[in-house]
């Protein structure tokens, strides 16, 4: 069975083919690689450890309503979409009320962190009267989807 994968790293999509049971490293078009725990199905063994994909579960994040990428442990940058300075997470390039980096997710199995690095606007958490301006931290939870406004994008991350 063929299935889209989405580089968590520069967003191409991708196909690959299902080639059995376990943690499988497939080549994005852009030279990197991604990790995806087959099959998709699978859910965390019972019991098991909250530990990212290796328990079947993983961080994931929408851009503006846009398709879930998953995101595996590591540190990535959010900001505005720009050529000279990319973003690993981007909001489109139209929305002016975000920063080109205005802060870093840290993921590190069920833990994921996002600092605030710099901008001229707050980062808002929906259900929340927080508002994180620069140096701040929040952590998110890893039961629920979170919503956090970048400028006028609204990025949803959530652990599933």
């Amino acid at each position: 069975m063929d299935i889209l994968i989405t580089c968590p790293r520069c967003g191409r999509e991708f196909e690959a083919r299902e080639t059995g049971r376990g943690l499988f490293q497939f080549p994005c078009p852009g030279g990197h690689y991604v990790a995806v725990r087959l099959p998709l199905e699978d859910a965390a063994p019972a019991g098991g450890t909250d530990g990212g994909v290796a328990s079947g579960r993983s961080w994931g994040v929408r851009v503006g309503g846009g398709p879930r990428r998953v995101l595996k442990d590591g540190t990535y940058t959010l900001g505005r979409e720009s050529a000279e300075r990319p973003s690993d997470v981007s909001v489109p390039k139209g929305d002016k009320q975000a920063s080109r980096r205005c802060a870093e997710l840290s993921v590190a199995g069920a833990d994921a962190t996002l600092r605030v690095v710099k901008t001229v606007n707050p980062l808002r958490v929906a259900g929340s009267r927080v508002e994180l301006t620069d140096g701040q931290t929040f952590r998110l939870p890893a039961g629920r989807p979170t919503t956090v406004t970048v400028g006028e994008t609204d990025v949803v991350f959530d652990y599933i």
